[in-house]
């Protein structure tokens, strides 16, 4: 009995491994670091209370949209990933995006009339919100 529960046990950590890695593979992730280990003595300036709150994926039950913002060089897409990765940890499909692809994205799915398509994968109302 003790052996056939360890066979089990280890199939499901498997599985759960393989949906694991495939998030982060759909995700578009670069690194895979966690906000655990983010240097916050780099950027004094950076709220670590807030950027704490948003790692526990409180605003995913909330439904509130989250954006990154700041100038070049001020590891924008670095806390994006550390961010990001929490929610997958939580078994929750997340896709990482730039601004700029996102609008390229958008525009050539306009073009070639797909808009509603993706639009639906957006939310509710998104197809509505584009003018």
């Amino acid at each position: 009995m003790d052996f056939l529960t360890l066979l089990i046990s280890d199939k499901v950590a498997r599985r759960e491994q393989k949906k694991f890695s495939t998030r982060l593979r759909r995700g578009q992730f670069r690194t895979t670091k966690i906000v655990e280990q983010f240097q916050f003595e780099r950027l004094p300036q950076l709220n670590r209370v807030l950027v704490y709150d948003l790692a526990t994926g409180r605003y995913l039950e909330e439904k509130a949209p989250v954006l990154v913002v700041g100038l070049c060089g001020t590891v924008k897409r670095h806390m994006a990933q550390k961010l990001a990765h929490c929610p997958v940890c939580q078994g929750v499909d997340v896709v990482l995006t730039t601004c700029a692809s996102l609008a390229q994205s958008l525009k050539a799915a306009w073009a070639t009339g797909s808009y509603e398509r993706i639009a639906v994968h957006a939310g509710p109302g998104a197809a509505t919100n584009h003018r």
